[in-house]
């Protein structure tokens, strides 16, 4: 029998070098209008249970990828935030982020640890925090779910959109995707920035592509995009500000481009 791994709840957390744990639990729905389970895996259920399916295999597909982290409701309708949460179970475990749930993606999810994300307990973090000015890296709640959604410094609040998870790129050592919790969208430094300072940076559906991965960086506190090697920079003509630029620069072990993380 396959063994659920035990979900971690903690969130994406930043003063220089402060870092605070917090029980982090999925959201959910109202328990009576809830379809009861039915195995996912099932000859019950579509052999690709895709966007806009409804009913007890969803719902047990939902609740198994609660237990892998994934934060989203188990309330059995397959709509944009479970499509979100497939597609970043699907990058991490090296299978295409297509969101459709078959024969592949059906394997890794009931695999008890075989490959990506499953190969290890999640490392999560509280409110990164940049060291300069003290603002937590925030997704905009006004664009919650769009693509791309605008990365920002805010004041720390504890909210979800502040709340980020790091997930380990399969074959590749060091990198990592990091995803917020609010919706499920990937941190991602714009492609068509790269290599330039004040890269854009947001999140946007997680794809499994380069610039979506970061790793730690050579000093303590960096951030580095493995696209181009440019580091998250929290802007200075911004600071102290809500809604302070978040972009990526040529890395200069500044204060700008310190953050306090835990991977």
């Amino acid at each position: 029998m396959s063994l659920r791994p035990t979900r971690l709840g903690t969130r994406l957390f930043a003063l220089t070098g402060a870092l605070g744990l917090m029980a982090f639990a999925a959201p959910q729905a109202h328990a009576g209008s809830v379809p009861a389970p039915i195995p996912f895996y099932s000859s019950a259920c579509p052999a690709n249970i895709v966007e806009g399916d409804t009913g007890g295999c969803v719902t047990d597909l939902q609740q198994w990828l609660q237990d892998w982290g994934m934060n989203l409701a188990a309330d059995g309708d397959f709509g944009p935030q479970t499509l979100a949460a497939v597609k970043v179970f699907q990058t991490e475990a090296g299978d295409t982020a297509d969101g459709q749930v078959g024969f592949n993606t059906r394997s890794a999810i009931l695999s008890d640890g075989v490959k990506g994300v499953q190969g290890g307990p999640v490392t999560t973090i509280q409110h990164l925090e940049n060291a300069g000015f003290l603002s937590c890296l925030d997704a905009d709640l006004d664009e919650s779910g769009q693509s791309p959604q605008k990365a920002q410094g805010w004041t720390c609040n504890g909210g979800s959109n502040q709340n980020w998870r790091w997930y380990p790129v399969p074959l590749h050592s060091g990198r990592n995707i990091i995803v917020n919790q609010q919706d499920n969208e990937c941190l991602d430094a714009d492609s068509g920035t790269s290599g330039h300072n004040g890269q854009v940076v947001g999140a946007y559906g997680c794809n499994g592509w380069v610039n979506q991965q970061w790793t730690t960086g050579n000093s303590r506190g960096q951030i580095v995009n493995a696209g181009d090697s440019q580091c998250l920079d929290a802007d200075t003509n911004t600071e102290s500000t809500n809604g302070q630029v978040i972009q990526t620069w040529a890395c200069n072990l500044t204060q700008q481009q310190t953050w306090a993380y835990q991977v």
